[in-house]
């Protein structure tokens, strides 16, 4: 073996694979950040859409609720009111907690 294959073999190509080894590393430590970063932000705008859809979808439900307990008490409340003017005597059978007839109580 010849004095420069030497110096190649032994000092020259280890160097040469630290610093490709380095760059190599550099290079997948950087590429890693960035796939690590792309899959949060992905992942995170998932999840805010998915838990808006939900609380959407519950409040909605929550104010579809009230809404129709308002209405059952205000006929109810419209339908006492016209019994006691049309038929005294049927309101004073009905008492304030029985429902009114045809209602879903």
């Amino acid at each position: 073996m010849s004095l420069a294959g030497i110096i190649n073999e032994k000092f020259l190509e280890p160097r040469m694979n630290r610093i490709k080894d380095d760059i190599r590393d550099n290079m997948r430590a950087e590429v890693h950040a960035e796939v690590r970063d792309e899959v949060r932000a992905e992942v995170h705008a998932e999840v805010r859409d998915m838990v808006r859809a939900e609380v959407h979808a519950e409040v909605r439900d929550m104010v579809r609720a009230e809404g129709q307990a308002e209405g059952r008490a205000e006929s109810d409340a419209k339908w006492r009111e016209w019994l006691s003017r049309n038929a005294p005597e049927l309101s004073e059978q009905l008492r304030q907690d029985d429902p009114p007839p045809y209602s879903s109580e």
